[in-house]
C-alpha cells in the first residue's frame, strides 16, 4: 500500500465517529475529536502528512486551539431535546478569482442534520452533506461546467432569537470526491476528470438564518465561503463560495 492509499484510508477514519453522533447521540466530544483530525490535515500535502512537525504551523495550531476549547466545553454535555433529520436544497456556487468568463452555477446539496440543544437559546448543529460546487463558462456556442463534488461537514452554532427564527454561524470542512469539466468547445463535446489539479480538502465558514415552518419542517438560507485555495499551485487565491437554500425535515 503506497502513501497516497494510506492517506485515503486515514481520511475516512473519523466518519464512523461522526455518524455515531447522528444515530446514537454520543456526546459531541467525539465529533470534536474527529473534527480536529481534519483540521490537522487541512493544509498538508500527501508527501508530508506523516511528518508531525508540519502539524505545528501557526495556522493549524490556531484552528486546533479553537476547536479544542469547543470540544472541552461539550465534554459534560448530555444531549437532550435533540432533533435529528435530513435536509436538501439548491446551491448557487462559484469560484472566487477564477478565470475570466466563468460565472456562478446552480447545483444542489443533501444530507443528514442533528441539532443538539445546549440551552433554551443555544444549540449546535453538525451536518454531513453531499454538496456540488464549481462554476460555469459560456462564450457563444462554447460552454463548459466545472463540477466539484464534496462530502461537506459543517458545524453550526445556533442562537434562537425567537421561537421560530435562529441565526447560525460556524466552520465547515470538505473532502473532495470528484472534480470534472464537461461541455462543448468549437462544436466538439468533451468531459474530463480534473481532480488532480485540485486540493483534496477545503475549509471555510458559513453564516445563515433558519426558520421553523412547523415542528418538523425547517427552512434555511446560508452563505459559505472557503478560506483555502482549492487549485493546486495557483498564484491567485481561488476559493469556493456558495449561497444555499435548504428545506429540512426533523425525523425526531
Amino acid at each position: 500500500m503506497d502513501q497516497k492509499q494510506q492517506l485515503a484510508i486515514l481520511n475516512w477514519l473519523p466518519f464512523p465517529i461522526i455518524i455515531n453522533v447522528f444515530f446514537y447521540k454520543i456526546t459531541p466530544t467525539l465529533f470534536g475529536v474527529s473534527y480536529f483530525y481534519y483540521i490537522c490535515l487541512i493544509n498538508l500535502e500527501i508527501d508530508s502528512v506523516f511528518k508531525p512537525k508540519i502539524l505545528l504551523n501557526s495556522s493549524n495550531m490556531n484552528k486546533l486551539f479553537l476547536f479544542t476549547l469547543l470540544t472541552f466545553s461539550f465534554t459534560n454535555f448530555q444531549a437532550q431535546n435533540d432533533n435529528i433529520g435530513f435536509k436538501a436544497g439548491a446551491n448557487y456556487a462559484n469560484l472566487t478569482n477564477f478565470e475570466d468568463g466563468y460565472s456562478p452555477r446552480f447545483a444542489y446539496h443533501f444530507g443528514l442534520v442533528a441539532e443538539l440543544t445546549i440551552t433554551e437559546k443555544f444549540s449546535v448543529q453538525p451536518e454531513i452533506l453531499y454538496s456540488k460546487l464549481g462554476s460555469q463558462f459560456k462564450d457563444g456556442d462554447n460552454k463548459s461546467t466545472l463540477s466539484e463534488n464534496y462530502l461537506s461537514v459543517p458545524l453550526m452554532f445556533k442562537y434562537n432569537f425567537s421561537e421560530k427564527m435562529s441565526i447560525e454561524v460556524g466552520p465547515y470542512l470538505g473532502l473532495m470526491l470528484t472534480a470534472k469539466s464537461k461541455g462543448e468547445m468549437e462544436g466538439e463535446s468533451f468531459e474530463e476528470d480534473v481532480i488532480q489539479g485540485f486540493n483534496q480538502t477545503d475549509f471555510g465558514y458559513a453564516l445563515g438564518l433558519s426558520y421553523s415552518i412547523t415542528n418538523n419542517i425547517v427552512g434555511s438560507v446560508r452563505y459559505n465561503l472557503g478560506t483555502k485555495n482549492v487549485i493546486k499551485n495557483s498564484e491567485d487565491k481561488i476559493n469556493n463560495s456558495a449561497f444555499q437554500l435548504s428545506l429540512g425535515y426533523n425525523l425526531f
